[in-house]
């Protein structure tokens, strides 16, 4: 049964490969304090971040990751231009941040307020990426999307939409394998990356994010990328709930 919701999300995205000619109209917004992040789901996290630390009155590790507060401060905006995909934090607000010191991984999902105003997503600026690289986004991409479709709601439209993200991303990623360049798989990628974790297929049901918080933990040990560290504790995650869920795993099959 689907579960009762509010859905919203503030971010504009510019996709395609004139894109990037929108900053133009984008950046004049804010004046001078905004913060403009190439790169990808990481460089995205830690800017958002630093969005709720900079006018934060105490500690930010302490404030956002161990009390997990909201920000009661000016936050300043945050724009993204991606140049790698995996993670859909272009579109969210979550921000995973590591603390060395103490060999912690953790995730804050802030609110509304913390979300990029903007997007800019070119799937050409991840031609270039090393093969490691694309398939640990990869791997992240489709981690977020069982996360949200093994779950104790079933039958309804947001599992439907996941299914159809999946088997894009299964389809678009062995032909990026094969040719890194092919403008149309990596835009499939690109785009299922965003939605897998703008939230919309988490509507109206609980959500399981344990192989994520394995991955984390490993992160936090390593230096290792997310995506590396999902590759190698999702598969026995997996084999482990499936007789609790094998109505929903046939599905896929």
């Amino acid at each position: 049964m689907l579960g009762n919701f509010s859905y919203s999300n503030p971010t504009k995205l510019y996709f395609g490969e004139d894109s990037l000619c929108f900053l133009n109209e984008e950046l004049p917004k804010y004046g001078k304090t905004v913060q403009l992040i190439y790169g990808g789901g990481s460089c995205c996290d830690y800017a958002k971040a630093v969005s709720v630390s900079v006018h934060c009155d105490e500690d930010p590790w302490e404030k956002y990751y161990i009390r997990f507060e909201e920000p009661d401060c000016e936050i300043v905006p945050v724009g993204c231009v991606l140049t790698m995909v995996g993670t859909g934090s272009e579109m969210n607000g979550g921000a995973v941040i590591t603390n060395h010191e103490q060999k912690l991984k953790i995730g804050h999902v802030f609110g509304d307020q913390v979300m990029p105003k903007f997007a800019i997503l070119n799937p050409k600026f991840t031609f270039t990426l090393p093969k490691r690289q694309m398939v640990a986004g990869i791997y992240d991409i489709f981690n977020h999307i069982c996360g949200q479709y093994f779950s104790g709601e079933d039958d309804n439209t947001s599992d439907y939409i996941s299914e159809a993200l999946m088997k894009s991303v299964i389809h678009s990623s062995r032909i990026a394998i094969r040719n890194p360049a092919d403008y149309e798989a990596r835009s499939n990628i690109m785009w299922a990356a965003t939605w897998a974790l703008n939230t919309l297929v988490s509507r109206g049901k609980s959500t399981d994010w344990m192989v994520h918080m394995l991955g984390q933990a490993v992160g936090a040990y390593t230096d290792a990328t997310h995506g590396m560290t999902l590759s190698a504790v999702s598969l026995p995650y997996y084999q482990y709930i499936m007789p609790y869920g094998l109505s929903r795993f046939a599905v896929l099959l």
